[in-house]
């Protein structure tokens, strides 16, 4: 017992011993990549990244929940509109034949100017009344949006 306790001891002593440090070869001529070894890796990463005129830069954006409820639309659906800079979204999950549903927001996105809306209908937890209910949410982000597109995560 003692040797082998004696064994793994070793062992850790030794792996803690030794240092890995990878060297990154300058491939691109390019007088940004001067500075420290490490860096010079990351350089060529923001180099190619600015270089490519393709990328679809994406950001999340923040909202605000204007209202919800149990009593929205009967078809399953969204609609928006604009009023005083900020665009009104009302997402709306239709038919659940119990009580206690609710819709909530997973990610709100801007790409390529268009609003990208995440949802997820949560179903309720314990048993509920069995009444026809509809359930729906109200929200409200910053800016005027021509072009929402709203889905719902299963």
């Amino acid at each position: 017992m003692k040797k082998i306790i004696l064994i793994i001891l070793i062992f850790l002593l030794f792996c803690g011993c030794f240092e890995y440090k990878k060297n990154f070869e300058n491939t691109n001529n390019n007088p940004s990549n001067t500075g420290n070894k490490d860096n010079k890796h990351l350089n060529n990463i923001n180099l190619s990244i600015s270089n490519n005129k393709s990328i679809n830069y994406i950001k999340n954006i923040s909202y605000e929940v204007i209202e919800f409820g149990q009593w929205g639309e009967k078809e399953e659906g969204y609609y928006f509109y604009s009023k005083d800079n900020k665009t009104i979204i009302v997402i709306n999950a239709g038919f659940k034949p119990f009580g206690g549903y609710k819709i909530k927001i997973i990610n709100i996105t801007l790409e390529n100017n268009t609003l990208l809306i995440y949802y997820k209908v949560i179903p309720p937890k314990n048993f509920s009344i069995a009444v026809i209910t509809y359930p729906y949410i109200k929200i409200a982000v910053n800016g005027t949006f021509k072009d929402v597109k709203v889905y719902e995560s299963k």
